[in-house]
Order: structure tokens, then C-alpha cells, then sequence
């Protein structure tokens, strides 16, 4: 069975020994070393290109503030509508309570003015009955007065007038 490439680098897994051997043999190659060094650079971020991702990250920071301030703004637009929708909702739930509770009162007080006048009507006809009554009263006593009066007039006349 042959040696295969997988086989190999299963070796320099294993050996870690051999593995820093082979790197110094190639790093001390000069055209391999500047293989890899051509290929690491590639790998390696310049200033510029720091600055590149740091204006690019600027530059979706600024585009996410934005559209977060844009978001806030009309979120408070939003709120500013409900708050506002719910303030009139509010006054006129208000209104609606005034325009019943005058109802209301108004009610109470045509009640109470009708109880009233039947009150004083009750208390007129009573105090009518009284007058009549008293009135009866009156002549009653007048009449037993005049029935007295008249048994007193005729007890002094009878005794005028028949002798003893």
C-alpha cells in the first residue's frame, strides 16, 4: 500500500516534531517563504483598509440612527395621535356625563315639583275640610249659645212675670 497525501499529513498531525521541522525547511526557502508571506498579507488588514470598514460602519451606524430616529419620530407621532384620539374620546365621555346628570336633575326636580304641587293640594283640601268643619263647629256652638241664651231669657222672664 502506498503513502498518500492524506496519509502524510495524518504523520505530522501525530508527529509534532517533524511538523516544526518541515516548517523551518520551508521557511528557510526563500520563494516558499515568500509564498507564504504573499499569502498571509493577504490575509493581514491595512490602515486603509480599517478605514474602509470603519467608514462603512459609519456609514450604516449613521443609516441605522436614521432610520431609528425616523422609527422614534413616528412612534411619537403615532402615540401622539392615540393620546389625542383618547383625550377627545375622554371629553366626550365627559360631555356625554354632563348632558346626563343635567337629565337627571332635570328629572328630579320636575319629580320633586309635581310631588310638591300634590302636597299642597293634599294640604289645601285638609285645610279645607278644617275650615269646613270648624266652620260647623261655629255654628253649632252658636246655636247652643243661643239655645242657652234663650232657656236663660226665659227662666228670668218667667220668673218676671209669674209671681211667686
Amino acid at each position: 500500500m502506498g503513502l498518500t497525501a492524506e496519509a502524510i499529513v495524518e504523520l505530522f498531525r501525530a508527529d509534532a516534531r517533524a511538523r516544526k521541522e518541515l516548517a523551518e525547511l520551508l521557511v528557510s526557502e526563500p520563494d516558499v517563504r515568500l509564498a507564504i508571506v504573499n499569502a498571509v498579507l493577504r490575509d493581514v488588514a491595512t490602515k486603509s483598509d480599517i478605514e474602509q470598514l470603519r467608514t462603512a460602519m459609519e456609514s450604516r451606524f449613521e443609516q441605522h440612527r436614521s432610520a431609528t430616529k425616523s422609527d422614534i419620530e413616528q412612534l411619537r407621532s403615532e402615540l401622539g395621535r392615540e393620546v389625542e384620539q383618547l383625550r377627545a374620546e375622554f371629553r366626550r365621555d365627559i360631555e356625554q356625563l354632563r348632558s346626563d346628570l343635567r337629565r337627571e336633575v332635570e328629572q328630579l326636580r320636575s319629580d320633586f315639583r309635581r310631588e310638591l304641587e300634590q302636597l299642597r293640594t293634599e294640604f289645601r283640601r285638609e285645610i279645607d275640610a278644617l275650615a269646613r268643619e270648624i266652620d260647623r263647629l261655629y255654628k253649632l256652638v252658636i246655636v247652643s249659645v243661643l239655645g242657652i241664651l234663650i232657656s236663660i231669657a226665659n227662666t228670668i222672664l218667667v220668673r218676671l212675670l209669674l209671681p211667686p
